[in-house]
């Protein structure tokens, strides 16, 4: 039978898994035991006719919610074999150290970029780059604090560009486009960039810079979007 880990009493089901019952560790892991029969080790205690050597177990654990803490168990007893005299013949002892994988998020996957009202003489009169811009951050997390991590930065391929071998984003007034910076550097769809190192929660800053892509310029207002890749390292 599945037992509550470290006591004699019948484990609380999870659910099942491919028709296997499964049972809490705690309220973050669950596990399931199969004999080498196939028959599952239940909460109520399952009927298994041997004669000679006892079968061997096979034990999966399961994660049962996101972001599980680590789990460490030393000799943790979670099943027990009787026999027809209700006398426990074998224990099953479970050791482990569980270490799950960081998980990274982006708090705020749409970053806005706002421009003060620009008049059109304000504009230089040759195209390219210009000194206008507009910065917004980022809101980065990782489960685990432990560990150190480089972020990077590639914009897609696939994006809407006035002029790709430039990474110039395009915008609805064919006059005016975008370039994305990071610490001074250019974010391309060629290569990544380095935003920085995080562990737990990281706010990188991007500014987003007008560029003068005609000289002339129709008034009124504008706007165009990007997609971006970020890559913890």
């Amino acid at each position: 039978m599945a037992n509550e880990p470290r006591s004699n009493a019948p484990a609380r089901h999870f659910k099942d898994i491919n028709g296997v019952p499964v049972y809490y560790l705690n309220d973050e892991y669950a596990y399931s035991i199969q004999s080498d029969k196939n028959v599952s080790f239940t909460a109520q205690g399952e009927k298994l006719s041997v004669t000679g050597q006892l079968p061997g177990s096979v034990m999966t654990i399961y994660a049962v919610t996101d972001n599980p803490r680590p789990l460490s168990l030393s000799s943790a007893q979670i099943g027990s074999i009787k026999n027809s005299h209700n006398e426990t013949v074998m224990r099953l002892m479970l050791s482990a150290n569980i270490d799950p994988a960081d998980n990274c998020v982006i708090n705020n996957k749409n970053v806005y970029f706002k421009f003060s009202a620009i008049d059109t003489s304000e504009l230089p009169a040759n195209t390219g780059l210009t000194s206008f811009s507009a910065d917004n951050t980022l809101s980065l997390s990782c489960t685990d604090s432990r560990i150190n991590k480089t972020v990077t930065m590639k914009l897609n391929s696939t994006s809407d560009y006035a002029d790709p071998g430039q990474s110039i984003i395009a915008s609805d007034n064919p006059g005016i486009g975008f370039m994305l910076f990071s610490n001074g550097k250019q974010i391309t769809h060629q290569t990544e960039t380095e935003l920085g190192d995080m562990t737990n929660h990281f706010e990188p800053q991007l500014v987003a810079r007008l560029y003068k892509l005609t000289r002339d310029i129709t008034p009124g207002a504008f706007k165009g979007s990007v997609e971006y890749t970020l890559k913890f390292n």
